[in-house]
């Protein structure tokens, strides 16, 4: 028996007291990742696998739809399967059509359980995008996708299970939404964020490099230009703060660690002295002075400063 929901449309059910749509094709396509949708009535492509899927076969999912040519759109059908038997989706033997796929399920291609050990649904998909070519162009994407092969491969076999807060990893995280549809749409938006992340700390690897380290009466401080956010990295090699341009957005920060004593109320009064006309905003912690960030859009009046006169606000 398959789990196919395409014949309910227009409809709804109430579920543990909530009320969701069953118009998967219009209610679940959403703009967080583009063209993304579990069921499209006219498209012929579907991506099979079973009843609460786990993380590395939501992965494996993912991936065709964002880089197989001519399966962005697929449905997602889910089967079920036993430890001993599987019913394909559609009834034929599975990896015979060429409009079904099945990811993690009934011992086919991208199916780790056929003996594949070491390996996942999500690392076999991967490495068949490799073999075809298919993987993006970017050197920074295909890192940080690297990257989120890894993470997903690791808990699919159980090695992030010794690292700190492993109740908040996805993996745990998606076995808590009960419908199977929207687990795999979740799961979607959770792993392009991670991509996102990664890609962006990729960035940073690069930018790094290129920090400038100076002193304040706190202790060591360091300046950056990046588009990826430095403070994280900062803090844990011991940089009491962190100074940044955001260059492609112009925003402008200082950040000092939270256990800190750092108090930017001086900076704040010699940055608003140079640029009066500037935004310049103190966070009521006083440590952390910034021009400009992602909740204010592009309307507010940009800094002009070089780094080295953000610096100069804060240095000994």
């Amino acid at each position: 028996m398959d789990f196919d929901y395409f014949s309910i449309s227009n409809s709804r059910e109430c579920k543990n007291g909530v009320f969701r749509h069953l118009n998967f094709d219009i209610v679940l396509s959403f703009d967080l990742i583009p063209n993304f949708s579990v069921l499209s009535p006219t498209f012929m492509k579907n991506l099979a696998t079973h009843i609460n899927p786990h993380l590395d076969d939501i992965c494996g999912i993912w991936l065709f739809k964002k880089y197989f040519p001519g399966w962005k759109k697929a449905n997602v059908r889910f089967v079920n399967a036993t430890p001993n038997s599987c019913s394909t989706y559609g009834g034929k033997p599975v990896d015979t059509d060429a409009d079904i796929v099945h990811v993690g399920v009934c011992r086919g291609k991208y199916d780790e359980h056929k003996g594949d050990l070491g390996k996942s649904a999500a690392v076999l998909v991967w490495e068949d995008l490799k073999r075809k070519k298919h993987l993006p162009k970017d050197k920074i994407e295909q890192k940080a996708l690297k990257l989120v092969i890894d993470y997903v491969l690791e808990g699919d076999l159980g090695l992030r299970y010794k690292k700190e807060d492993t109740a908040y990893e996805l993996g745990t995280l998606v076995k808590w939404i009960p419908d199977s549809f929207e687990r795999v749409e979740c799961g979607s938006i959770f792993l392009e964020a991670l991509l996102n992340f990664l890609e962006s700390r990729v960035k940073l690897e690069q930018d790094w490099v290129k920090r400038k380290v100076f002193k304040t009466k706190w202790g060591n401080g360091v300046g950056l230009i990046s588009e990826s956010n430095g403070a994280e990295r900062a803090y844990n090699e011991g940089y009491v703060l962190i100074v940044q341009i955001e260059p492609k957005k112009h925003y402008y920060s200082i950040r000092a660690d939270a256990q800190s004593k750092v108090d930017l109320t001086e900076a704040y009064e010699k940055a608003v002295a140079l640029e009066p006309k500037s935004d310049w905003y103190l966070h009521h912690s006083k440590r952390l002075l910034i021009c400009g960030s992602s909740t204010v859009a592009n309307k507010f009046n940009r800094s002009k400063l070089s780094l080295e006169q953000m610096i100069g606000l804060v240095k000994k």
